[in-house]
């Protein structure tokens, strides 16, 4: 009797007894976008012009800190999560700094007129001082100058475009690089 009684009540125990379902936890994948991506590469532009603005306003010219942009509008591209599009990165990266090197060249001008005692800040001012400064090509040297190390600065992070855009395929050629070892 004892041992049919266990029987029992092991077969009431496995009928009462539940299980809860196994479920796995997937973590959101975070979402990209050409807007953010865009956005973030213009602020990260701004962010990255800063230096090379501060410095010229201690009166040294230092145009290679124009490098500086590419790098920090690639920043702020992935920071906001660009859209992970290898030709989007490179053209919103390239687009906004050197738009940015062209408007800091242009604040730099105005912070400078805005020194001149009685000179406001409007458009035929801002034309007729760069002509007098332009007189001897300056401004131009300048903005050509400042958009070529740019455009070095740019080259250089290629690559880093690349690592973002095409992350599986970055891993995949260090692991061939491996096994060539």
């Amino acid at each position: 009797m004892d041992g049919n009684f266990n029987n029992n009540q092991n077969d009431v125990n496995n009928q009462y007894t539940y299980q809860m379902p196994t479920m796995e936890v997937q973590q959101p994948v975070p979402t990209v976008s050409y807007i953010t991506g865009f956005v973030g590469a213009l602020l990260g532009a701004i962010v990255g012009s800063l230096p090379w603005l501060i410095v010229l306003q201690m009166g040294w010219m230092v145009g290679w800190l124009a490098f500086l942009i590419g790098f920090f509008s690639l920043l702020g591209y992935k920071l906001l999560r660009g859209a992970k599009k290898t030709w989007f990165a490179n053209v919103a990266v390239f687009t906004t700094s050197i738009i940015v090197i062209i408007a800091m060249n242009f604040v730099y001008l105005i912070i400078e007129m805005n020194k001149i005692d009685g000179l406001s800040i409007t458009m035929d001012s801002i034309k007729l001082v760069v002509e007098l400064i332009n007189v001897d090509g300056e401004f131009t040297r300048d903005i050509i100058m400042s958009l070529v190390i740019g455009i070095i600065g740019l080259i250089g992070i290629n690559k880093q475009v690349s690592q973002y855009t095409n992350p599986v395929q970055q891993v995949n050629n260090d692991e061939t690089k491996n096994m060539e070892l």
